[in-house]
C-alpha cells in the first residue's frame, strides 16, 4: 500500500527531528525531553497505513507464527513466548474496546523489546504486566492516530479448516552479515486473508 503525504511527511519529520536530537546537550533537560516527546509523537503520527485487523485473525496468526518458527528452525520456548504475546495482545485489545486495529500498529506494539532486562523478565512472568504494557503502547499511539482504531463489538476468531498448517517452505536463505540474515518463505495459496499474511 503505498503511504499517504501525510504519513511520509510524519516519516520525514521523524528522521529528521532524531538527527537533531543527537546533536542536542542532555543536560539541557529540558530542551532535550521536548525534542525527545515529539520524536515519540511524530514516530506514532508516521506508522504507515495498511489492512485492520481483529480477534477473527488471532487462529490465523498462531499458525503463521507457528509455520514461520518451524521453517526457521527456531525454538519452542521463543516460539511459546510470541505465541502467548499475540493472544495477550487480543485479550488487551478486547479490554480497551477495540475491535480492530491497524495491523502494523499491532506488529510494532506486539514485537517491543526493553533495554532493561528486568523489564523484559517481568513481562515474561507476568500476564498482568504484558497487558498493562500493552495498554500502555496502545493509547499512545491512539492519542496520535485514532483512525487505525475501530472501537465497539469484538470480532469472533473465524472458522479454519487449518489446512495451511505446515505449509510453508524456505524458498532461499541469505547471510547479510554478522548475526544478520535474510530467509524468503512461501505461504498458503489458498487462504481467506492471504494477502497480508
Amino acid at each position: 500500500m503505498e503511504l499517504s503525504e501525510f504519513t511520509n511527511k510524519c516519516q520525514l519529520a521523524e528522521e529528521a527531528l532524531r538527527e537533531v536530537l543527537k546533536e542536542v546537550d542532555k543536560d539541557n533537560e529540558d530542551v532535550y525531553w521536548t525534542l525527545n516527546d515529539a520524536v515519540n509523537m511524530l514516530s506514532n503520527l508516521a506508522i504507515s497505513e495498511g489492512p485492520f485487523i481483529g480477534r477473527s485473525m488471532m487462529k490465523c496468526l498462531l499458525i503463521e507464527k507457528e509455520d514461520e518458527a518451524n521453517s526457521l528452525e527456531g525454538d519452542k520456548e521463543s516460539l511459546n513466548y510470541t505465541l502467548r504475546k499475540v493472544r495477550l495482545l487480543f485479550d488487551t485489545m478486547g479490554e480497551l474496546g477495540i475491535t480492530r486495529m491497524n495491523k502494523n500498529v499491532f506488529d510494532g506494539v506486539l514485537f517491543v523489546f526493553y533495554e532493561e532486562e528486568e523489564i523484559n523478565k517481568e513481562l515474561a512472568e507476568s500476564d498482568e504486566a504484558q497487558i498493562d504494557d500493552f495498554k500502555e503502547q496502545i493509547e499512545e499511539i491512539m492519542k496520535a492516530r485514532p483512525d487505525y482504531f475501530e472501537m465497539g463489538k469484538l470480532e469472533s476468531c473465524i472458522e479454519c479448516d487449518e489446512s495451511c498448517r505446515g505449509t510453508e517452505k524456505v524458498i532461499s536463505k541469505e547471510q547479510w552479515g554478522e548475526g544478520v540474515s535474510c530467509t524468503t518463505t512461501t505461504r498458503p495459496d489458498k487462504c481467506l486473508y492471504k494477502d497480508w499474511l
